[in-house]
């Protein structure tokens, strides 16, 4: 599995795309994994206003705005409320095995944005509705620096995005 082959490398990069665009925007300060179960859920159910406050309150200095003003605020919000888990790169592509502060892997990592059946709770498991459970063992700041190192395309254990 350590050779690309078929889509592998489109799917990849899509794949870091929409992970890095729903959870790379959040300040580390204000990094909580549920902001990514409220958000997902308020950008499926409808508010476009509710979802650009939350940017607003827990996101990047002049994130928001810099979306808006660029005219990306729909395709934000879309992506929001897109499942990209799914696509089945993530499981063995995109770090899949990489130890993470010795009680998980990456692959427990990328399944913070895996809500559970009643869309309420992040980090949940895609088959059971129960969480990924070596991801909570995970601290927060790894979390962040790991999505955040997606959007920087940077080492995903190290501190990206922190001089925003």
């Amino acid at each position: 599995n350590s050779q690309a082959w078929g889509n592998d490398t489109k799917g990849v990069g899509l794949w870091y795309a929409m992970q890095g665009a729903k959870v790379g925007w959040i300040a580390d300060e204000a990094y909580d994994p549920q902001i990514l179960a409220d958000i997902q859920r308020t950008a499926r159910l409808g508010s476009e206003n509710d979802v650009m406050g939350m940017v607003r309150e827990f996101g990047h200095e002049g994130f928001a705005d810099y979306i808006q003003q660029s005219g990306l605020q729909e395709a934000f919000i879309n992506t929001l409320k897109m499942e990209p888990h799914y696509g089945g790169w993530m499981h063995g592509r995109t770090h899949g095995f990489l130890d993470v502060e010795g009680v998980a892997i990456a692959h427990d990592i990328n399944h913070l944005t895996v809500l559970g059946w009643d869309q309420n709770q992040p980090f949940m498991n895609d088959t059971f509705d129960w969480p990924q459970w070596p991801a909570l063992e995970v601290s927060d700041q790894t979390v962040i620096n790991y999505y955040q190192g997606i959007v920087a395309l940077g080492d995903p254990l190290g501190q990206n995005l922190e001089d925003l």
